[in-house]
């Protein structure tokens, strides 16, 4: 008895969300609760930052002659995200900004020919 009834429960939402106009849900954030979120997501960034091998890199570039380059064996020594900041945007959403610091250690060998 109590199956049928959440049965019927869960098919009466589910044709009422159909049939409506715009189906979905509407969610309100504090800004307080946006402030904790952003705290959140700074510290996760600067944590998948640090975790990201930065790739060996390879090139050319030809102006008056020609300069290659090739950096390698890049170290990520330090990570800092000083400032950031979360604010709703009316109409629109919520905009998030941070400012990034980073201290690389690696190879840089060039080979530059003139004209």
């Amino acid at each position: 008895m109590l199956l049928s009834i959440c049965a019927s429960i869960v098919l009466l939402f589910t044709v009422m969300g159909r049939l409506a106009a715009n189906p979905g849900m509407k969610i309100k954030i504090t800004d307080k609760g946006l402030q904790y979120a952003r705290k959140i997501g700074v510290n996760l960034l600067e944590q998948k930052i640090k975790e990201f091998q930065l790739p060996d890199e390879t090139g050319k570039i030809d102006l008056m002659g020609w300069l290659d380059y090739k950096v390698s064996r890049l170290q990520l020594i330090d990570v800092g995200l000083p400032n950031s900041s979360a604010e709703f945007i009316p109409n629109i959403g919520i905009r998030f900004s941070t400012d990034v610091s980073v201290s690389l250690v690696g190879e840089l060998e060039v080979s530059l020919g003139l004209l």
